[in-house]
Order: structure tokens, then C-alpha cells, then sequence
């Protein structure tokens, strides 16, 4: 099946996770995000499993583009908005510590306190971004996005961003920590991408889309060969018809006398 090339089947020697609360969030879903099936249909989901995030990311179709004179499908991704989505609950850390939009607690996953969100709290929840100053999410720059050819599932440019994120708390027992405000604290950020060069383009083009062309193009001189055919042997067959016509058609000058 073309549709279950580069799936992840096992991770670790496993069919499931054991990370998390529930079934689905500890379901194995999509391929290793470097692979991807061809015949890719516009406006569907596509699937792929992250294992430095203990889960699947879904990317969103937003419509067609083009990379380098070559026609692709955008997609999208965020981290979602777990705490109101009921089927990815078995995320939060515990049934009463759902974090907000467009987080994510990696503390499962990893062992260590980080809340994961895009560059900048882009597409977070504002109250994360209220309480920092100085950043300015912007799409261009803090979004993650994929551009795939769809005939093959080619990556043809693909950008993963994520920032990495600690709660800062206010502790008692601790003078320099007795007036902390509770925020959401950046740590860092990093950009994983790649672009499809020239090299890589033309090989698709010529493989591809010439290819593509030739296979059209001799269709459509087959079907108009075909019907050019059609149209010969229905003419040689009614032309045959008129010579039987007048072969047995009687002389009309001939008079018989009967006596």
C-alpha cells in the first residue's frame, strides 16, 4: 500500500508509546517526517511522528503553492489547544494542570520541566505573551510549515520551529525568589528547515512533470488516432453499403413485356 510508506510502525522496539494517560496520545501516527507517501490529496491532514516530542504533529492543508516554478500543497502545523480538545487531554501532565493554547509539557516525554510552544508564543494563548516583553510573534518567521510536491510527497521546503520554555514561580523559602511573578519564561528557540535546491528541483521537474507532459501527450495522439480510425472504418463501411445498395438496386429502364 503507497499510502503506508515511510509509517512509523515501531519506536524503541514498540507499536505504542508508554508516555502518556491515554491510548491515542500513546498511538504511533504518520511517518518519521522525512519520508512522506506520494499521491498527496489536497485538503487532507498529513501525519508525522516526532520522537523528540513523545507524540504525532498533524499539518494543515492551506492551500497551493509554488517552489521554484514547481506546484505544491502548503501545509501548516501548531501544537494545537490541548485543554479544549477532549481526545488529546491525555497530554496534560494531570486532569487538573491542562496548560493553555498552543503549549505543550514535555516533562513526560523528556524528564525535565520544559513547556514547549512556537517562537515568540506565536499562535499560544496571549496571557503567555502579556507577561514578556519584547518579543513580536510573526508568521513568516515563528511559524512551522511544510511545502510538498504531490504526485511524489517530496519535501520541497519545510521549516520546524520551537522555543523552549521554564515556569518561573514565586518560592517563599527563598528571598530571591519570594517576589517572582508565575509566568512562562523562554528559554530558547531553534529552526530545523530545508530547501529543495536547484539540482534536486530539475531531476523532479524532468522525472515528473516532463514525464507527466509525454504520457498526456501521447494520450491525447492515441485517442485522436482512435478516433480518426473510427471515423475511416465507419466511412469504408458505408461507402461498402452504397456499392450493395446500387448492385442489387433494379434497372428501372427495363420493361417487361408479358404476352
Amino acid at each position: 500500500n503507497f499510502k503506508d510508506v515511510g509509517k512509523v510502525v515501531r519506536f524503541n522496539g514498540a507499536p505504542k508509546l508508554d508516555v502518556w494517560a491515554g491510548p491515542r496520545c500513546n498511538t504511533i501516527r504518520g511517518t518519521d517526517s522525512t519520508i512522506f507517501p506520494p499521491f498527496i490529496q489536497a485538503g487532507k491532514d498529513i501525519l508525522s511522528f516526532h520522537s523528540d516530542l513523545c507524540r504525532s504533529l498533524a499539518a494543515k492543508y492551506e492551500g497551493p503553492a509554488q517552489y521554484r516554478g514547481i506546484p505544491a500543497y502548503h501545509y501548516t502545523a501548531t501544537l494545537g489547544d490541548i485543554s479544549s480538545t477532549p481526545e488529546e487531554k491525555c497530554f496534560c501532565p494531570s486532569p487538573d494542570t491542562c496548560l493553555k493554547k498552543g503549549t505543550f509539557d514535555l516533562s513526560k516525554c523528556t524528564g525535565a520541566p520544559i513547556v514547549l510552544t512556537l517562537p515568540h508564543f506565536y499562535e499560544a494563548d496571549e496571557m503567555y505573551l502579556q507577561n514578556i516583553t519584547g518579543l513580536r510573534p510573526e508568521k513568516q518567521k515563528h511559524q512551522i510549515y511544510l511545502d510538498f510536491e504531490s504526485i511524489t510527497g517530496t519535501p520541497l521546503s519545510v521549516r520546524k520551529r520551537l522555543q523552549f520554555n521554564i515556569n518561573i514561580h514565586r518560592v517563599e523559602k527563598i528571598t530571591q525568589m519570594q517576589n517572582l511573578p508565575t509566568i512562562l519564561a523562554p528559554i530558547l528557540w531553534v529552526e530545523e528547515g530545508m530547501d529543495l535546491d536547484q539540482h534536486f528541483v530539475n531531476i523532479l521537474e524532468m522525472s515528473v512533470f516532463r514525464t507527466t507532459f509525454f504520457v498526456g501527450a501521447v494520450r491525447v495522439i492515441f485517442t485522436i488516432l482512435a478516433i480518426l480510425l473510427l471515423a475511416l472504418a465507419g466511412y469504408l463501411h458505408y461507402t461498402k453499403r452504397l456499392k450493395v445498395q446500387e448492385i442489387k438496386r433494379p434497372n428501372s429502364n427495363q420493361i417487361s413485356n408479358i404476352s
